[in-house]
C-alpha cells in the first residue's frame, strides 16, 4: 500500500453553475522519486455559499469566547461576506478564507466611503449656512 503524501496537482478545472468539479492528481512518495505513479482522484468542490457557511461554523468557538455584544458583530462580517457570494464562486480561490476576507473588507470600503461622503455633505452645508 502506497504512503499518501499531501501533494496534490490540479489536472482539471471545470464550472457547472455553482459548482465546480476538479480532478486532483495524487501521487507516493516512492512514485515521486521514480517519476511515475500518478494517480487521478475527482473531487467537487463544495459551492462558496457552503464553503462560507462551513467556514463561520468553523469559528463558533471564539464566537462563543466573545462578548455578546461583540457576537453581533461577528456575526455581520460573514452576512457582510455572504453578499458576494457569487464573486466567491468566481474567484475560486485555494484559501476561500481570503475570498471571505476580501468581501468583508469590501463591505467595510463601501459604508467608510457612505460616510466620507456624508461627512463633506455636513461640512459643505456648514459653510455654506
Amino acid at each position: 500500500m502506497p504512503v499518501w503524501t499531501n501533494f496534490y496537482a490540479i489536472s482539471g478545472f471545470v464550472f457547472h453553475g455553482l459548482r465546480a468539479r476538479i480532478t486532483l492528481v495524487r501521487r507516493s512518495a516512492t512514485a515521486r522519486r521514480h517519476g511515475h505513479g500518478e494517480r487521478a482522484v475527482g473531487r467537487t468542490v463544495l459551492p462558496f455559499s457552503q464553503v462560507l457557511e462551513q467556514e463561520a461554523q468553523e469559528w463558533r468557538k471564539f464566537r462563543r469566547g466573545l462578548r455578546k455584544e461583540d457576537q453581533q458583530f461577528l456575526d455581520r462580517l460573514f452576512e457582510e461576506a455572504r453578499l458576494h457570494v457569487q464573486a466567491g464562486v468566481y474567484a475560486s480561490r485555494p484559501w476561500p478564507f481570503e475570498t471571505i476576507l476580501i468581501s468583508i473588507l469590501l463591505e467595510h470600503e463601501k459604508a467608510l466611503a457612505e460616510l466620507r461622503a456624508k461627512l463633506k455633505e455636513i461640512e459643505r452645508k456648514g459653510e455654506g449656512g
